[in-house]
């Protein structure tokens, strides 16, 4: 496990998938992050790359070198249960990478390094994605979070005591079919709650896939008090809300660039919806910016 931490925080980090642990708020003795110790979500926070949610068929064809070729893909990918290696370490920052090898060319045919970077400033962690294309073809993928927030700063705390606070109340939302497997592309105006109460039969069918979001901010709070978390994600295009149906205490925020497979999806990776196309010898970055407060 590797650590940072100040005057105000107390932060963990394991190298399989680059995983945060553990945001520990010092003065108020608070964990802000979902332990994944107990309940059906055994993670918390796991890295997604090179795809995100369901696959259909479990398999994605690629155009690769001329050619098409059909390669098996678990859901979010492989990158959260893969061992990160550290290649920089200083007071205030942790960045981790994961370099393509030969072990992967039977899941995913481009050549590629994801690093996974976490500065901290005084109350602020900022987590970047850099995906770089060393393949001599254009890459595919997509990239995101799925960061879970513990909703239990107290051992007495209920679920049902934190709410969220969107900054921008009108956007899209995508249905998931009956077994919240797929999305439909169909488009549906939503206008957001204000505050969106959290309660678990919420969550009970599918998640909330939400697109076109102008305001990129959503803060976590809990009721009747002033400890939360704001996380801003403009690099994102969209973002999903989910919690599992047990009684775990915890709401994932994931600011995504890509989705679960539409249930019309052709299997196509240059026709998935959000789909990342990055030249050779090219890189991107993308950041979110939590907030602990």
């Amino acid at each position: 496990m590797y650590r940072l931490e100040n005057e105000l925080l107390k932060i963990e980090i394991e190298s399989k998938g680059a995983e945060l642990k553990s945001v520990f708020g010092k003065i108020d003795k608070i964990e802000y992050i979902w332990p994944g110790t107990e309940g059906s979500f055994q993670k918390s926070a796991p890295n997604l790359f090179p795809f995100i949610g369901n696959i259909k068929n479990g398999e994605i064809n690629y155009p690769y070198k001329g050619k098409r070729i059909t390669l098996p893909m678990d859901k979010h990918g492989f990158a959260r249960d893969m061992e990160f290696e550290l290649i920089k370490e200083e007071k205030d920052i942790l960045e981790f990478q994961l370099k393509w090898n030969e072990l992967l060319k039977n899941k995913y045919p481009y050549e590629f390094i994801f690093k996974v970077k976490y500065e901290m400033k005084e109350n602020i962690l900022v987590q970047s994605y850099i995906v770089e294309n060393i393949d001599e073809e254009p890459m595919f993928y997509h990239v995101g979070g799925h960061t879970a927030f513990n909703c239990e700063y107290m051992k007495e705390d209920k679920f049902e005591d934190y709410y969220l606070k969107f900054y921008d109340k009108k956007c899209i939302e995508y249905n998931m079919d009956k077994g919240g497997q797929f999305v439909s592309s169909e488009k549906i105006n939503l206008n957001l709650e204000d505050p969106f109460k959290l309660y678990k039969k919420r969550f009970k069918e599918h998640a909330y896939v939400l697109d076109e979001i102008k305001n990129k901010k959503i803060s976590l709070r809990k009721n009747n008090s002033k400890n939360g978390v704001d996380i801003e994600f403009d690099d994102f295009p969209l973002v999903t809300l989910w919690s599992s149906g047990d009684n775990s205490k915890f709401i994932c925020l994931e600011p995504w660039v890509g989705t679960t497979d539409f249930i019309e999806n052709s299997g196509k990776v240059e026709e998935k919806y959000l789909i990342e196309q990055l030249e050779p010898k090219n890189k991107k970055e993308y950041k979110q910016i939590m907030r602990f407060i």
